[in-house]
């Protein structure tokens, strides 16, 4: 807590809609009371534990590194935290108000902060398979990114603006996790077999999978005969993709990041579970109980944390950037892993390349490429309206 030196208060966020926000000693120097929302419910505190892991990792990415060196640690970007999800034991929000509830709590977040610049941060899926095609609450990130505001109707929801470049928004979701009844030793075939869930195939949010290199397994015997279930810089076993997609629709995720793995046994058949040692180190809501201050994460809610704060540095970084600019920039520094390419190595199809992308993205963003591409390498950043039809004599 004394080694962390807070961004300021002008500094950028990322905004967390999740399950609400809990003032953890080292996160409240970067969580200030204001910033904390909500919607849904009646206070902004995390009675889950879920929005307090995320913020862990969207402040600091996995806490290991900081913990075990002695300088300081500088912060680049603050929090700011919506409870857009109900308390235990209170009702679920309807799904038709999925998308109605995702607008509130950005716009709660703005009002109270309206020259902030951040990143939006929601690691929350709809039940039930995607296959691909828009919904109410895709729709609703899509007009959200574009600073259209929206409200509920009876019919679903109503756009109240035009887009507006001054208002448009950064919003980053995950992909999406494979149902734990079907992890299996072949865990690529399942991953592809399970599309991505809604709002992920939204056209203009940034969709983040999971890729890992936590391989470790714990000592002792009861650990003997297990090996990690992915190989380093490979597809986490959690992250689903957009293969079942027919392919008018989205290809997702964008990039990938670091999701946690999965360990396996040699038995047949083998067991197969999640265990700290492959999981992310992050802040836990237990500190408020007198408990462990640490905790882990995994899955792609965990990936999606790491990308937002990636985008919240960049956006400090360079102010003058648009947050589809920033997208753009994460993005385009991705790269796919040796792992990723060895599987499109000549001569592979242009099929085996789109389908390869259909499950890493671009690849894997770094801190280093993604702030320093736009400074310190050969790229080319343009900014502008494209209209490409316009209306002659009733004609496009």
């Amino acid at each position: 807590e004394k080694r962390v030196a807070p961004c300021s208060e002008d500094g950028p966020a990322v905004c967390l809609l999740d399950t609400g926000g809990y003032r953890h000693t080292l996160l409240a120097s970067s969580l200030s009371n204001g910033d904390m929302h909500y919607v849904v419910g009646t206070d902004a505190y995390d009675r889950q534990g879920h929005g307090t892991r995320m913020a862990g990792l969207a402040l600091y990415g996995s806490l290991e590194e900081d913990l075990t060196t002695l300088g300081p640690v500088a912060m680049d970007h603050r929090l700011e935290s919506v409870k857009i999800l109900p308390d235990p034991n209170a009702p679920d929000n309807p799904p038709d108000t999925y998308g109605f509830v995702t607008a509130a709590g950005a716009l709660a977040a703005e009002q109270a902060r309206p020259d902030r610049r951040r990143a939006f941060c929601m690691a929350i899926t709809a039940d039930g398979e995607s296959d691909g095609r828009p919904t109410l609450w895709s729709a609703t990130l899509d007009a959200l990114t574009f600073g259209t505001e929206v409200t509920k109707t009876d019919r679903g929801i109503e756009l109240l603006t035009e887009s507006e470049t001054d208002r448009s928004r950064l919003f980053v979701v995950p992909a999406g996790n494979v149902d734990p009844q079907d992890y299996r030793r072949d865990y690529l075939g399942a991953c592809d077999s399970h599309a991505v869930l809604d709002p992920a195939q939204s056209w203009n949010a940034l969709t983040v999978g999971g890729f890992t290199e936590l391989i470790g397994v714990p000592p002792g015997k009861d650990f003997a005969g297990y090996s990690a279930l992915a190989a380093s810089g490979s597809l986490s076993p959690f992250s689903r993709t957009s293969r079942p997609f027919a392919s008018k629709w989205p290809i997702k995720p964008e990039i990938v990041m670091e999701a946690g793995n999965l360990l396996i046994s040699r038995r047949d058949p083998p067991s197969i579970y999640e265990h700290d040692v492959v999981s992310l180190v992050t802040t836990s809501v237990q500190e408020q109980a007198g408990r462990n201050p640490l905790g882990t994460i995994s899955m792609t809610s965990a990936a999606t944390a790491q990308a937002a704060r990636l985008a919240a540095i960049a956006s400090g970084r360079y102010p003058g950037l648009w947050p589809e600019t920033i997208r753009g920039l994460l993005v385009h520094s991705a790269e796919w892993t040796g792992p990723m390419w060895n599987e499109v190595r000549p001569p592979a199809t242009k099929t085996q390349r789109a389908d390869l992308l259909k499950r890493y993205g671009y690849g894997v963003p770094s801190e280093e490429r993604v702030l320093h591409s736009a400074s310190n390498a050969v790229t080319l950043i343009c900014q502008d309206w494209i209209q490409p039809y316009e209306r002659h004599e009733g004609r496009t």
